[in-house]
């Protein structure tokens, strides 16, 4: 199992970087091959932020239409782009405007993958030792790749949510400082509270509000309250427009019941109520699994990072790399001495490559749904083992 995995990491990294190759030949200049997007496609976002940021101009970034006349002056191309994020996500991307576009997005890249591994690694527990498989699987991991080809941010906010559940018993304040830097996607973090009341994290919970208030007040003092003031007024009223009536690509990245809903043709209430019946499963498996101490760590990190994706309506599959050291762990239980295609395998590889599969068929719930319901069997089995072992008198 382990070669079948060696062969395939090394083959697909080799196909993505040649066929990346390809593609960044066929650009002209920062403009790719379609004519209609720059290289890295929604680095430009992130680029331009820091840019805007560093000269004085922020508040542009957060009117659409000057944000689409800048970027369109700057790079003589008309991208439909908005900023979505608060102001404390600025802390992650202001570095990036003291460098040129690509040399940025590599650092972007770059980097991010060399912290995301380092750091992940430390919620991995006995498994970190291997640290060259582990760095394999990542890369290998679809979400990475879709992370490396748009541009995207998941390699932070993967990190900080894995961070954030897996830490909470050995690590409870890094734990808290990672889900409250979290507070920048906040679609993220819906059921978070709901793990940490029920096991009474409550140092995680402390730690979590002060990272978070000093995140914000920070930003509010070093790029001005007036920055806070537009997103409430500008940012947030703008992107509920696009939730609601973005269609095309936008819908294809994200592995929900909504995003479902609405490639079924339903109008964004309509999709509310698809949504609905996955985000009560959602909930009421956290529930089940987080009211009871602990059975089987790993099996329960995993089961809740499904959970979080499953319950939200808008989350995408680049967030999903938050996935990929959860799923190192599920697979790394394997003795190897059963069948490697059992039911329970084929679902948790079919989770690995759900960030691609969304791009061609909208499966995300049916595969989270899947794949929350045997974690949970896997958790109850572990628990009934724990049980007898607890009852077995010793000899």
């Amino acid at each position: 199992m382990q070669r079948l995995f060696q062969f395939y990491a090394v083959a697909i990294l080799s196909v993505s970087a040649i066929a990346y190759g390809v593609y960044l030949s066929a650009a002209d200049g920062l403009i790719d091959v379609t004519g209609r997007e720059l290289i890295g496609r929604d680095f430009v976002n992130y680029y331009s932020a820091s840019r805007l940021i560093l000269h004085g101009a922020g508040e542009t970034l957060m009117k659409v239409g000057e944000y689409r006349a800048y970027l369109q002056v700057q790079y003589e191309i008309a991208l439909g782009l908005n900023w979505s994020y608060p102001p404390h996500y600025l802390f992650f991307v202001l570095p990036l405007g003291f460098f040129g576009y690509l040399p940025a997005y590599a650092l972007w890249i770059g980097a991010g993958t060399v912290l995301f591994v380092a750091a992940t690694r430390l919620g991995l527990g006995a498994q970190r030792q291997d640290w060259a498989t582990y760095a394999l699987f990542t890369l290998a991991a679809p979400a990475f790749l879709v992370n490396a080809a748009f541009g995207q941010n998941g390699l932070i906010t993967g990190a900080l949510l894995f961070l954030g559940v897996s830490l909470v018993r050995h690590r409870p304040i890094l734990a808290g400082i990672c889900l409250g830097a979290l507070t920048v996607k906040p679609q993220l973090g819906l059921l978070i509270p709901v793990f940490l009341l029920l096991r009474g994290h409550w140092t995680v919970i402390g730690s979590a509000v002060v990272t978070s208030a000093a995140m914000i007040f920070l930003s509010a003092l070093l790029f001005g309250v007036e920055l806070w003031q537009d997103y409430f007024e500008q940012v947030l009223p703008f992107q509920r427009i696009v939730a609601e009536e973005g269609t095309g690509i936008f819908l294809r990245m994200m592995p929900t019941g909504f995003a479902l809903g609405r490639l079924a043709g339903l109008d964004a209430s309509t999709a509310m109520v698809v949504q609905a019946p996955f985000s009560l499963l959602a909930l009421g498996v956290v529930v089940w699994t987080f009211r009871k101490p602990s059975a089987a760590p790993d099996l329960e990190t995993a089961l809740l990072l499904v959970a979080v994706f499953l319950f939200s309506p808008y989350a995408f599959n680049y967030d999903m790399l938050a996935l990929v050291p959860a799923l190192y762990l599920v697979f790394s239980r394997q003795t190897g001495d059963g069948p490697a295609l059992t039911r329970f395998n084929l679902v948790m590889a079919a989770l690995l490559f759900l960030p691609l599969i969304t791009f061609f068929a909208p499966l995300g719930p049916v595969i989270l749904t899947a794949a929350a319901l045997l974690l949970a069997q896997q958790i109850a089995v572990a628990r009934g083992s724990n049980a007898v072992s607890a009852s077995t008198p010793a000899n």
